[in-house]
């Protein structure tokens, strides 16, 4: 949906507008991972048709009874939305959590 010198621009454009103090409490080792974890993640799940994300995009804004969550990935996903069927929330949301960067922020 978007290209990714787009998308890096724009988090590192963010990045440089935030206040200082949130810079700190983050740190430049939490933006640095975020950034490489968000550029990695864009080249391998990017979707190939864009059609995909603007159907579900519109079928959420116009369905009387709209899905909770729309799934439009890739396979690896698909098992992971098919067991986020089946669990609590809470527990697939703790799934969700490996795959984001292991770098913590600095305050935390």
């Amino acid at each position: 949906m978007a290209d990714l010198e787009t998308l890096k621009n724009g988090v590192m454009k963010s990045w440089s507008e935030s206040p200082e103090d949130v810079k700190e409490e983050y740190g430049p080792e939490y933006f640095d991972a975020f950034l490489k974890h968000m550029i990695d993640y864009s080249h391998k799940k990017a979707r190939n048709n864009p059609e995909e994300v603007v159907d579900a995009m519109l079928d959420a804004i116009t369905a009387v009874e709209p899905e909770i969550r729309y799934k439009v990935c890739g396979v690896d996903y698909h098992i992971l939305w098919l067991l986020s069927d089946y669990l609590p929330f809470s527990v697939a949301d703790f799934l969700y959590k490996f795959r984001l960067p292991t770098t913590k922020p600095k305050a935390a």
